[in-house]
C-alpha cells in the first residue's frame, strides 16, 4: 500500500510512480486529515482500490495523474471526505466500476445494493476547477468522472472551467444519490438531462488540444 497521511500534511513537486497494492489500502496516498499536493505526479499506480483516497481534506494544485488503475472506483483517486483539484490534467487512467480517474462516493464506500438499518455515510464533495481529462476509461457511464452514493445522503461534485473529453460513453455520470453541478466547461457528448445535474455554460463541441500531455 501507499503512504497514510495524518496531520497538516505538505507535499510538493514529488512523483508518485509504479506503487501498486492488493489490499484494500490504496497504492499511492491515504489522506485521513488535512493535506495540500501540488506540483506532484502520480504515474503508473495501481491497485484493488484507488490509488489516492481521500477521508479527510485535500488540495491538489498543478498536479498529474497519469496511468493509473483500480479495479473498483477512481483509477486516480477516490473521494470520500472533500476535495478540490485546480489545475490538475488527468488521463490515461482507468478504473473496473466506475469513474476512470475519479470517483466521488461515501465515507465507508459501500458497492451499490441495499443495506436495511445502517445509518447514513455522508457523502463526499469535490471540487474540480481549470483541469483537464482526457483518454480516461471505466464500463459505461462515468468514464471519466462518478459521483454517487447509496443512501439519502448525496455526494456532491462541482466542475468549472475545465475539459473533459476523449473518454468512453457518459464520461461525467452519476449513480444513486449525488449533486452535480458543471459551469463554463467542455464535455464530450453534453450531460444528460436528469435530477441532481444543473448544467450551465456547458459545450460538446471539440477542443482541439494543442498539447494533451500537457493539459492544453
Amino acid at each position: 500500500g501507499g503512504i497514510l497521511l495524518r496531520g497538516e500534511t505538505l507535499i510538493d513537486g514529488c512523483v508518485f510512480s509504479g506503487n501498486d497494492s492488493s489490499s484494500d489500502d490504496p497504492a499511492a496516498l491515504d489522506i485521513l486529515d488535512n493535506a495540500h499536493i501540488r506540483n506532484t505526479v502520480f504515474l503508473n499506480n495501481a491497485g484493488l482500490t484507488s490509488s489516492i483516497r481521500v477521508r479527510g481534506q485535500a488540495t491538489f494544485a498543478a498536479c498529474e495523474f497519469i496511468g493509473n488503475s483500480t479495479m473498483r472506483r477512481g483509477g486516480a483517486a477516490e473521494v470520500r471526505g472533500q476535495a478540490s483539484f485546480v489545475n490538475c490534467l488527468f488521463t490515461d487512467n482507468e478504473a473496473g466500476e466506475f469513474g476512470g480517474a475519479l470517483a466521488v462516493v461515501d465515507q465507508l464506500n459501500r458497492p451499490f445494493s441495499s443495506f436495511e438499518g445502517l445509518p447514513p455515510d455522508p457523502g463526499g464533495s469535490a471540487a474540480i476547477i481549470n483541469s483537464t481529462f482526457v483518454d480516461n476509461r471505466a464500463p459505461g457511464r462515468g468514464s471519466a468522472i462518478g459521483v454517487g452514493t447509496i443512501l439519502n445522503v448525496p455526494a456532491t461534485l462541482l466542475i468549472h472551467n475545465s475539459i473533459v473529453w476523449g473518454d468512453c460513453n457518459g464520461p461525467v455520470a452519476g449513480r444513486e444519490f449525488y449533486n452535480l453541478q458543471v459551469s463554463n466547461s467542455i464535455v464530450q457528448g453534453g450531460l444528460e438531462t436528469e435530477v441532481g445535474i444543473v448544467a450551465l455554460s456547458v459545450s460538446a463541441e471539440a477542443p482541439h488540444f494543442f498539447d494533451v500531455d500537457a493539459g492544453d
